[in-house]
């Protein structure tokens, strides 16, 4: 029973990003659409640091059952609230071939699959790179306490916030080139971290690395919105669907890696990072179109 309900947990919890996306692109202005987008996507990141610290807490001082008896009330209030926001209006219903038929045309096209490609990677490294941290700290520095492990994701706080202001350097820039950048960025917090011998550098390529990351995110939706097109609403829930995805096989490959070491685990996230840029600086692009999300 436990493994199925976390699995029809998984389920509905990947789908969250995904509606949430798509809704966010069809229910806000166009001059406020590339915000909202971006606050929601970098929700994301926030949610990780402080659902681990929350789950931390309440394990240490409940037990783990407690972390989903406290929660389903909160996520029950948080249901009820969304059935206040606006409604969009509904596209015509159509036949469910021709539902296949429109998505498959989607991802058919080259610049959004190297686009979607790099997407996976954000939440998988983000959620990884927190995971083998938090054993790491245990084992080097012997912190264990809920509240020491909270201290420890703080420097991440202001890179994270920093996502939301990366507007203007895409607007001068380029998602295209942006995106790659950032991306490197992120990879060389992780290198900084497998290098380090002492906690204070261990967390400053911390804050790098999420830095970098929360920048990819703007850019990553930026591209997303103009290779979909017309599908803005659908390729975004698509982009939502495969964070949430790299974010749920996260922790198997982090536990498949940690044998190896926190400098393994960090270097292997990096190298996937290091492909995604790659992937995007080198990859197909879109057809020129309005920038626009």
């Amino acid at each position: 029973p436990l493994l199925a309900a976390r699995a029809v947990q998984g389920f509905l919890a990947a789908a969250i990003p995904s509606v949430s996306l798509a809704y966010a692109a069809e229910a806000l202005p166009p001059a406020r659409r590339a915000v909202g987008v971006t606050a929601v996507s970098g929700s994301f990141l926030l949610a990780g640091v402080i659902g681990q610290a929350y789950a931390l807490g309440v394990d240490q001082a409940l037990g783990w059952r407690w972390v989903f008896w406290l929660l389903a009330p909160m996520l029950l209030a948080v249901a009820l609230t969304l059935t206040r926001l606006p409604t969009i209006p509904r596209p015509t219903p159509t036949a469910l071939a021709t539902t296949f038929t429109r998505l498959a045309a989607l991802l058919r096209r080259p610049a959004l699959l190297v686009a979607y490609t790099a997407s996976v990677t954000l939440l998988l490294s983000f959620v990884g790179m927190y995971t083998a941290l938090t054993a790491t700290a245990g084992e080097r520095y012997g912190i264990h306490s809920a509240v020491d492990l909270l201290l420890l994701r703080l420097p991440g706080l202001p890179g994270i916030a920093l996502g939301l202001f990366a507007g203007p350097l895409i607007a001068r820039f380029g998602a295209y080139r942006i995106a790659p950048t950032a991306f490197l960025l992120a990879a060389a917090g992780l290198a900084l971290e497998a290098a380090s011998t002492t906690l204070p550098v261990l967390l400053v390529g911390s804050a790098i690395f999420v830095a970098g990351l929360a920048v990819t995110i703007p850019a990553l939706v930026a591209l997303v919105g103009r290779a979909s097109g017309e599908a803005r609403g659908a390729g975004l829930a698509g982009y939502g669907f495969l964070v949430g995805l790299g974010g749920g096989v996260s922790p198997i490959l982090v536990t498949a890696l940690a044998p190896a070491g926190f400098a393994v685990v960090c270097l292997t996230l990096a190298g996937l990072l290091i492909l995604a840029a790659a992937t995007l600086a080198l990859g197909p692009r879109p057809t020129p179109a309005p920038t626009t999300v």
